[in-house]
């Protein structure tokens, strides 16, 4: 046997040897295997330092640090080795006694510079500071103490940028410009579907999620008017400003002001909210009117300035919402207002015009059948009595105009005054068709188409030949001679 292979033979016969002798207390046997820390020898068994062969170290307590094995990862004690989970899988090569590439936990956080309004209505110094308060624990949020499972957007943590108490681009003027709400005061609005009271605009935007159509949810200008006074509850909105200068819900909570609020001696103002708590740039003039919004105002001022919707007046008085679907048949009242229907003027309070008396020529040249019909309808009278000419009311000065008539045709009319009062439309100066100067000739100079000389119409006019009333005024009557 050659001395090569004695030498394999005996390095044999001691690795034969270790394994059956294998177990002990845990020492490591370094010279194993480097990479298995628990290979291990028994108690017994001692390694003579002098004896290393090679990939053998020596004295497994003290290292030789001049011997190179190839892993700088083994060359530790491994009487000190502990078994120690590695907080990375990045990171499992590390001296697990001296770890310092730990993973810090995702919160709690650190305040920035800007105040974010957190989905929980809470106010956070930073986006992270809300996330950590509001999204539940996971992987992308260590530490995280809500509840909320929070995905990659912010919307589920973050509401919007600034505190939840105040919108960062709303100006209250600019904001009263762009409405033309020109008080600028308290608004009623309805927010997720519930009606309160809000200092100004900008508290109402921040109220709605700072939303640009915010203005689409107010209800009506000042308080929100609640109806408290038991004997009322579920009777419809209907404003009165009382004496004192306090709104009241509608006619039943004024009626019942002193049982339900102790309001003593106090008298009706006006039908409408007042405008001495609601809307002060408007005159404190009682003269109601329904807005477009179905709300009864104070007045045209207050409806059109400090109104919602389209700020316009639908009609003079209170609103009758009772009556909206109710045929359309004008009637007037004493009060010399002219009501769509009998309802509107019941709801108004007011009493109809008597259908019969003394007939009277209005002031717009038509009969009516008595001075309260005449004062409505006409603005008063003409005259006691029937009309006796045609639109009495209107000049008899000669300058006509062409406009159409209620049956869509071409008609000459004397004068504008007339037009109108006749129920025309539109209007060029001048008769309408050449026809008719081409027969009758010109007011100036007429044709000789009658020589019984000059006429007096039944409208009062006078005209050079009768040819004018017959052929240019269709078919007026006329008479022989001037008019007186």
């Amino acid at each position: 046997m050659t001395s090569k292979s004695l030498t394999t033979f005996v390095s044999l016969m001691v690795a034969f040897s270790l394994v059956a002798c294998g177990g002990g207390d845990g020492k490591t046997d370094p010279g194993w295997d480097d990479d298995v820390p628990g290979d291990v020898l028994p108690d017994n068994v001692q390694i003579d330092p002098g004896e290393a062969d090679d990939g053998v170290t020596e004295d497994p307590g003290r290292p030789d640090p001049g011997v190179d094995t190839g892993d700088p990862g083994t060359t530790e004690d491994p009487g000190t080795i502990d078994d120690v989970e590695p907080t990375d899988a990045g990171d499992a090569t590390e001296d697990p006694g001296t770890q310092t590439d730990v993973v810090e936990p995702y919160c709690p956080c650190t305040t920035e510079d800007f105040w974010y309004c957190g989905t929980d209505g809470q106010d956070y110094q930073g986006a992270r500071c809300a996330q950590c308060a509001i999204c539940a624990p996971g992987p992308n949020c260590v530490g995280c103490t809500g509840s909320v499972n929070c995905g990659e957007s912010t919307d589920d943590f973050i509401l919007r940028k600034g505190k939840c108490s105040e919108c960062l681009d709303c100006d209250l003027q600019d904001e009263c410009d762009r409405l033309s709400f020109a008080s600028c005061g308290k608004v009623c609005a309805k927010v997720d579907g519930v009606e309160a009271s809000y200092p100004d605009l900008c508290v109402l935007k921040t109220a709605s999620g700072c939303s640009d159509d915010y203005d689409e949810l107010i209800l009506n200008f000042g308080d929100c008017p609640r109806p408290t006074c038991e004997p009322c509850l579920g009777q419809p909105y209907n404003p009165v400003c009382g004496s004192n200068s306090k709104t009241y819900w509608n006619n039943c909570e004024f009626n019942n002001a002193a049982t339900c609020f102790g309001d003593t001696g106090v008298t009706r103002a006006c039908l409408g909210a007042c405008t001495t708590d609601s809307c002060t740039v408007c005159p404190n003039t009682c003269d109601p009117v329904c807005g477009d919004d179905n709300v009864t105002y104070m007045n045209a001022c207050a409806a059109t300035t400090c109104g919602t919707k389209g700020k316009l007046v639908a009609y003079s008085g209170v609103c009758c919402p009772e009556c909206d679907a109710q045929p359309t048949n004008p009637v007037c009242t004493t009060a010399g207002h002219l009501r769509r229907n009998s309802c509107y003027a019941a709801c108004q309070g007011e009493t109809l015009c008597p259908q019969t008396g003394e007939a009277v020529c209005g002031n717009d040249g038509k009969d009516y059948v008595n001075t309260c019909e005449a004062n409505c309808r006409a603005g008063g009278v003409l005259h006691d009595g029937p009309c006796v000419g045609i639109c009495e009311q209107c000049p008899r000065t000669l300058n006509p105009v062409c406009g159409v008539d209620d049956r869509g045709n071409f008609r000459s009319y004397q004068n504008d005054c007339f037009k109108t009062c006749l129920g025309g439309t539109g209007g060029t100066a001048g008769l309408c068709f050449t026809g008719c100067q081409n027969i009758c000739g010109s007011l100036s100079t007429p044709m000789p188409w009658d020589p019984a000389g000059q006429v007096c119409g039944a409208d009062g006019f006078t005209y050079p030949t009768a040819c004018f009333p017959e052929k240019c005024f269709g078919g007026l009557a006329y008479v022989a001679g001037a008019c007186p």
